[in-house]
C-alpha cells in the first residue's frame, strides 16, 4: 500500500478528514473494490491491535504465573478455579492468534492485486519510447514538435495537437499513433490507449518494430489490469518463446518476475 493511500486510510478511520476529503474518500470506497477491502483490512487489523494493547493477555499470565507460586499451600477448590483461569487464557490467545493471522493473511490477499498491478503499470510508465526508425520528411518536424509536448508531461496539449494533424492529414504515422497511445494512458484513458494500440497492430505495410511495440504495450496494459488473468499470461510465454519477437527478453524478465510469493498469492485467490 502506498503511504499516501495508508495515510489517507489511517485519517478517515481517526476522523481527521474534512468534510469535502471525507465524502471524496467515500465515493471511491463505493467504486473502488481494492481500496474498500484495503480499508476493510486496515479496519480489521486496527481492531487487533486495540485487543492486544489491552495488555490482557499479558495480566493473565502474569497473574497465573504468581498464583502457581502458591498452589502448594492452596486448597482443591482454588486449583479448580486456577485451572479454569488457565483455559480461559489459552482459549482468548489462540482467538487473539487467529484473528491477526486472518487479518495478516486478509491484507496480503486484498493487496496482491495492488502489488500485481503495480508492477506492470511501472513497466509501463518507463519513458522508453524514442524515434528509432526513419520517417518521411514531411512527418519529422511534426512528430519533434509532439514529442517536446510529450517530455514536458503535456499530455493535453500533446493528444489535441495529435488529432488536430489527424483531422488535418486524414491520417496518422504509426509512430504519432504510439505517442498519442501513450499520451493516452498516462492521462488516464487506459481503455483509449488500449484501443490505439490494437490499432496500429492492424496497420498494414509497416515496420514489424511498431507492430511488436504495440502487442507488448497492449499486453502490459491488460496484464495491469487483470494481472493474475490466464490468458494474458498465456500470451506473455507466447511472446517470451517467439524467437523472432522484439520484446521476447522482456517478456521472458516479466515472466520470471510473475513467480514471486507475492503473485503467487493472487494466482491462488483471483
Amino acid at each position: 500500500m502506498k503511504k499516501k493511500e495508508f495515510d489517507l486510510i489511517e485519517r478517515y478511520l481517526d476522523g481527521s478528514l474534512t468534510e469535502s476529503e471525507k465524502y471524496e474518500f467515500e465515493s471511491r470506497v463505493i467504486s473502488d473494490q481494492p481500496l474498500k477491502n484495503k480499508l476493510e483490512a486496515h479496519r480489521a487489523a486496527r481492531q487487533v491491535l486495540k485487543e492486544l494493547e489491552r495488555n490482557e493477555l499479558r495480566a493473565q499470565f502474569k497473574k497465573y504465573s504468581q498464583e502457581k507460586k502458591g498452589i502448594a499451600s492452596n486448597d482443591g477448590p482454588k486449583i479448580i478455579r486456577l485451572q479454569d483461569k488457565i483455559k480461559r487464557t489459552l482459549r482468548y490467545a489462540a482467538a487473539v492468534a487467529i484473528l491477526v493471522t486472518f487479518t495478516g493473511l486478509s491484507f496480503l490477499v486484498f493487496d496482491s492485486h495492488r502489488y500485481g498491478s503495480s508492477v506492470f503499470a511501472e513497466m509501463n510508465t518507463r519513458e522508453y519510447l524514442t524515434i528509432e526508425r526513419s520517417v518521411g520528411s514531411t512527418d519529422e518536424a511534426k512528430i519533434i514538435e509532439i514529442r517536446q509536448l510529450y517530455i514536458s508531461e503535456n499530455w493535453t496539449a500533446t493528444i489535441e495537437q495529435i488529432v488536430a494533424i489527424g483531422a488535418e492529414t486524414q491520417s496518422l504515422s504509426p509512430e504519432i499513433l504510439l505517442i498519442l497511445a501513450d499520451a493516452k494512458y498516462k492521462s488516464g484513458d487506459l481503455n483509449g490507449a488500449q484501443e490505439i494500440y490494437r490499432s496500429v497492430q492492424k496497420l498494414e505495410s509497416i515496420d514489424e518494430w511498431f507492430i511488436h511495440q504495440a502487442e507488448w504495450k497492449e499486453l502490459l496494459l491488460a496484464l495491469e489490469k487483470k494481472p493474475f488473468d490466464p490468458i494474458f499470461k498465456g500470451q506473455l510465454k507466447d511472446m517470451a518463446s517467439d524467437e523472432n519477437h522484439l520484446y521476447k527478453q522482456l517478456a521472458a524478465n516479466t515472466l520470471d518476475q510473475m513467480q514471486s510469493w507475492r503473485f503467487k498469492i493472487g494466482q491462488w485467490f483471483f
